[in-house]
């Protein structure tokens, strides 16, 4: 299959190739991922976001990056928990933490799609 589309980051028509063997439904996840992190979401929670994806998991009030204030990390994974990207749960225990992690259907695609929305 082919599709011409064009990529607003790039500003460039992009020439999109798929193999017809490869699943319909991970193409489809990987144009939406595609659309959330690369357009709804600033450079600053791609970076989170990319933090979060490699630590796997981590408590919401610690502030991932220095140069990146809470109240912007906040709401740049309020984004992707909104879109069901990243999951926010609270651990159950002595005291009621709460952590953020990427939802695992959203991992593959993450890994794929990050480094280029980075680049």
């Amino acid at each position: 299959m082919v599709e011409i589309n064009f990529d607003n980051l790039k500003n460039t028509l992009q020439l999109e190739i798929s193999d017809p063997n490869r699943n319909a439904w991970n193409v489809q996840l990987e144009r939406q991922v595609h659309q959330i992190v690369g357009f709804e979401m600033t450079h600053e929670g791609q970076l989170v976001l990319n933090y979060l994806l490699r630590v796997g998991k981590a408590e919401c009030t610690t502030q991932f990056f220095p140069g990146i204030s809470a109240d912007t990390q906040t709401k740049q994974m309020d984004i992707a928990v909104k879109h069901g990207i990243v999951r926010r749960e609270q651990e159950k225990g002595g005291l009621f933490q709460t952590y953020l992690f990427v939802n695992a259907e959203y991992v593959p695609v993450l890994k794929k799609v990050l480094p280029e929305i980075l680049n």
